[in-house]
């Protein structure tokens, strides 16, 4: 068994300054593949971001690889729009034409 020394995670968010926005995200995978955007992932940043008291406003400006991203406070929680999603097949991607919704899975 190879032993393993390193954090065991699916995806690192790191924040930083921006120019641009009230905060920069980047995110990577455990390949160290980047990646554009991740809902669950600026949710917990923003969270992360006032929980620490980095900022005051209830509706931050973050700029990501997908573009900018504008979390806020929802009582306890976090709110992301996250836009309208992606259904065309070869645009996901995944090797189907057209639409992709209620598409049967197969074992």
């Amino acid at each position: 068994m190879t032993e393993r020394f390193g954090i065991g995670a699916d995806q690192v968010l790191l924040l930083y300054g921006s120019d641009r926005a009230d905060f920069m995200m980047r995110i990577f995978n455990a390949d160290g593949s980047e990646v554009e955007m991740c809902g669950n992932g600026i949710r917990c940043f923003a969270k992360y971001i006032w929980d620490r008291g980095l900022s005051s406003k209830n509706v931050l400006d973050v700029e990501t690889l997908a573009g900018r991203i504008r979390p806020e406070k929802a009582g306890d929680m976090v709110k992301v729009d996250m836009g309208r999603p992606e259904l065309d097949g070869r645009k996901i991607p995944v090797s189907l034409d057209g639409l992709i919704k209620d598409y049967p899975l197969q074992d």
